[in-house]
């Protein structure tokens, strides 16, 4: 029973002493706003690169390495990485001892990041670059892709980013992006239109919420039509702005008559032509 007692109280002195090492941080950080922050930055742009990688198909985007980026953010993972912030600047050294804005370990899978070289940051007018990168390069070193002497991948990804136009504030806030394929309907348009739309965006992948959530995709639809004794007639002007990039995606307008035929089949036929030229999109990062 000495035996098995000494044992014990040996490992809880070496776990112990490895958490004093990383600056005492063993025992967790809970709610810590710097962490979540962090934390959220990492997942709004993995949430992004995914959504290119799966709907853009983009040679260069990296996208071999997506599902190893994924672990990192699994807490069900293996490879999980957890985030904390650290008060004190003298506890986020460098082996060379150089005070960094963030560290990581391995054994487990932490960064910690410099609460005050955070704050700092935000009185930079590049901010929102600054943090993108920096949140990129130290999860990238868990799979390999950065080191600490060299920044190429997350350099990449960020100017991937830049190029195809995503809202970099939006990426860098501390607040989650909503779901890439989640799009809400507003606009004047009739009822019968309106559910016309959206039973054909559901069939086509989208995940329709109501006009008042937030979504990546907002669809604005203004319709008019009128009645004759054996005609009708429908104008309908569709347009989807990405708030990924604040930016129109798809714009279209289709006016169609018809003669002897029913408004509901008329609205169907316009709907279907405009559908047509919507892309599918895949949704299995939902």
């Amino acid at each position: 029973m000495k035996n098995i007692s000494k044992a014990v109280v040996l490992t809880l002195m070496l776990s112990s002493f490895s958490a004093q090492a990383r600056g005492g941080h063993r025992g967790g950080n809970g709610g810590n706003s710097t962490a979540s922050h962090f934390s959220t930055i990492a997942r709004n742009v993995h949430m992004v690169w995914k959504d290119i990688c799966e709907n853009e198909k983009d040679p260069e985007g990296y996208c071999n390495y997506v599902k190893d980026f994924d672990g990192l953010l699994n807490k069900d993972s293996g490879k999980y990485v957890l985030v904390k912030g650290e008060k004190d600047p003298n506890k986020v050294k460098a082996y060379d001892g150089e005070i960094r804005e963030a560290i990581n370990y391995t054994d487990p899978n932490e960064i910690i990041v410099n609460e005050q070289a955070w704050i700092d940051m935000e009185g930079d007018p590049k901010v929102d670059s600054r943090s993108i990168r920096l949140v990129m390069h130290e999860y990238l070193t868990f799979i390999g892709l950065d080191g600490s002497d060299h920044y190429d991948s997350s350099t990449a990804i960020f100017g991937m980013l830049v190029r195809k136009g995503y809202d970099l504030k939006k990426l860098a806030s501390s607040e989650g992006l909503p779901s890439p394929c989640s799009l809400s309907i507003n606009g004047h348009s009739s009822s019968s239109i309106h559910n016309e739309f959206k039973k054909g965006l559901i069939k086509r992948g989208y995940l329709v919420k109501n006009s008042n959530e937030e979504t990546r995709f907002k669809l604005n639809l203004i319709s008019a039509c009128a009645d004759k004794t054996a005609t009708n007639s429908c104008a309908v002007h569709a347009q989807i702005t990405d708030t990924y990039t604040d930016s129109v995606s798809f714009d279209e307008m289709v006016i169609d008559t018809a003669l002897l035929t029913k408004r509901a089949k008329l609205i169907n036929k316009i709907a279907h032509s405009i559908l047509e030229k919507v892309a599918s999109r895949k949704c299995s990062n939902m």
